[in-house]
């Protein structure tokens, strides 16, 4: 409902796209039709473009990001930015500067664990702000712990997913 948990979501490979907004879907039947509605291309990995797509696009008051409540990003990745690499770091500074929360997960055991880390909020541990799964068939494994992360208290949480559409 208009009081719970809100989702946006965000796609990144070559570039970033928000397919939608934290104001977008009310219910989980909206919510799901509209995942399912999205399509994935591209083959890189642009992580800075992914993060900078949610901050100024998703969390903003105009898109459902309501000030009283906690805001989260989940970003997923199968890797690491392969794409402007360099600004994954100072990206993932300016959004949490802005109380968003980032909560990092490596869709594959290859994943670059120093970036995975960075990207993740404090306290930067496994099970905590950070997760690693065998690939994107295994999020389903995680996703109730991350859920529990996200969208706890009073009203829920304000939170976009940006999902890499890479390999």
């Amino acid at each position: 409902g208009f009081y719970d948990t809100r989702v946006g979501l965000v796609t990144y490979a070559d570039t970033a796209k928000s397919h939608f907004y934290l104001n977008s879907n009310f219910d989980l039947t909206s919510l799901v039709n509209a995942i399912n509605l999205v399509t994935y291309d591209g083959f890189n990995t642009n992580t800075a473009n992914g993060i900078i797509e949610a901050h100024y696009m998703q969390f903003t008051s105009a898109r459902g990001d309501r000030p009283d409540v906690p805001n989260y990003a989940i970003l997923v990745t199968p890797g690491g930015a392969n794409i402007e690499k360099y600004k994954v770091s100072e990206e993932v500074q300016k959004i949490e500067a802005n109380h968003v929360k980032m909560l990092a997960i490596g869709a594959s055991y290859n994943v670059d664990m120093v970036e995975l880390m960075d990207i993740a909020s404090e306290p930067k541990m496994e099970g905590e702000t950070y997760w690693r799964v065998a690939n994107f068939g295994s999020l389903m494994s995680i996703s109730d712990e991350i859920a529990g992360k996200a969208c706890a208290g009073e009203h829920g949480a304000t939170t976009a997913k940006p999902v890499d559409i890479g390999n």
